[in-house]
């Protein structure tokens, strides 16, 4: 008897087939659960061996899963909520159970894939995106997850952007700070802060100088939890700032002597371009 034809190495060929029978709702459910029952025969067959030194097999198995990821942001379009949801449970399996070697091979296909539906609305694919991101935080480099989400929240698109900024307060409770440049992050995340409107921070512009500026930077940033940056070196930790309030009292030295300055209205559109 002939051997079913497989593609990715363990997916028979029929059950691809069946994913892409777009008007029969139940082929395509049947098919997504026999894909998940695969994977996750297929992913244990790793759990115990998390180092592969063969640099041939780690090539050959980088390979097939970067087109399974391929394919799995395709059934990320599907119109099916089960089919969506089911597609980013598998996702997840991976990254618990893949080799390290491997999945830091295919670290932007992997990224990109989890990050597909950062624009959705519905809080169980938002949660799901969340989850994955924290394991991914245990197998790539914290900075490179980091990295992929601050381009994420960069995108003009609200619901993106502001689901960006969910994930980043999420995951930066849990990194180390030595594999972060907080600066260099509220840096690159001033421009994305100023264009978003929280509730109850002003957005007309009074104030235009650098300390203000900075100021005004860690108030939005605050809003969201991230690391803010106090005047021009030095970070301050989530939650020591109140977004509710419109002022601020702007500390500088002199001469090595703490001195106060006026109390500045905090104010945005014109500041983010002093970053």
């Amino acid at each position: 008897m002939q051997a079913a034809a497989l593609v990715f190495e363990f997916v028979p060929l029929d059950v691809v087939f069946c994913l892409n029978e777009v008007g029969d709702v139940k082929t395509r459910l049947n098919a997504i659960s026999n894909l998940y029952c695969l994977t996750y025969d297929y992913v244990q067959g790793f759990t115990k061996v998390q180092s592969i030194r063969n640099r041939h097999i780690v090539k050959q198995l980088s390979e097939n899963i970067n087109y399974f990821l391929l394919f799995l942001q395709q059934l990320l379009e599907d119109s099916n909520v089960h089919v969506v949801i089911t597609t980013l449970n598998i996702i997840q399996m991976l990254v618990e159970n893949l080799p390290k070697a491997v999945l830091k091979q295919n670290r932007e296909t992997l990224v990109s894939t989890t990050l597909k539906l950062l624009g959705d609305q519905k809080n169980v694919i938002y949660q799901s995106i969340v989850d994955t991101c924290l394991l991914l935080l245990n197998v790539l480099p914290g900075r490179f997850v980091i990295d992929c989400l601050v381009d994420e929240a960069a995108s003009k698109q609200a619901n993106v952007c502001q689901n960006a900024l969910g994930v980043l307060k999420s995951l930066l409770i849990q990194i180390s700070d030595s594999d972060l440049d907080h600066y260099e992050l509220c840096r690159k995340l001033a421009t994305t802060v100023f264009d978003v409107n929280p509730q109850g921070v002003p957005v007309s512009a009074e104030q235009t100088d650098k300390t203000t500026a900075i100021l005004c930077l860690q108030q939005r940033l605050a809003w969201y939890d991230l690391p803010c940056p106090v005047f021009q070196d030095s970070i301050l930790l989530p939650g020591q700032v109140n977004p509710a309030n419109y002022f601020v009292r702007s500390n500088y030295f002199d001469n090595g002597e703490l001195k106060c300055s006026n109390i500045y209205r905090l104010t945005f559109p014109e500041l983010k371009k002093q970053f």
